[in-house]
């Protein structure tokens, strides 16, 4: 598994080239662009990252001005994070050069091996994963 992660983290990284964000950053910004506004915990719960962690790199994105915090009627302490206009111009932009390469590789898959290979992938990080319980 570690070779797989390095390649992929590597291959990401390449990606981001210009873009001025970290792999780190982008995986964030992917959440908010895929589930729309969340607070920190659920990020980190989806991630699978300290919460702290996540938050450092929120502040960052803050700074950046690629993400913005709205109130959060479930919970008034935690804060919703959630893609400014650039923000999600960028992660859109980021996304669709990333989508070239995921075509030119599942290409060479049939949809069943692809379909293998996520559930496998689903039940390892199922299986493996620590998850925190504490509140938002």
């Amino acid at each position: 598994m570690r070779p797989l992660y390095k390649v992929l983290e590597s291959a990401v990284a390449r990606e981001l080239s210009g873009t001025g964000l970290t792999v780190t950053e982008r995986a964030v910004l992917e959440q908010l662009h895929d589930q729309g506004p969340l607070p920190v915990p659920r990020i980190a719960d989806r991630l699978i990252a300290p919460r702290q962690f996540v938050q450092k790199t929120a502040n960052a994105l803050i700074e950046k001005g690629l993400i913005e915090r709205r109130q959060n009627t479930a919970h008034r302490r935690s804060k919703l994070l959630a893609l400014s206009p650039i923000g999600a111009e960028l992660i859109e932009t980021v996304l669709a050069r990333e989508a070239v390469n995921i075509v030119r590789v599942s290409e060479r898959l049939s949809p069943e091996e692809i379909a293998t290979a996520v559930r496998v992938a689903e039940a390892m990080i199922e299986g493996f994963a620590e998850k925190e319980t504490k509140d938002d």
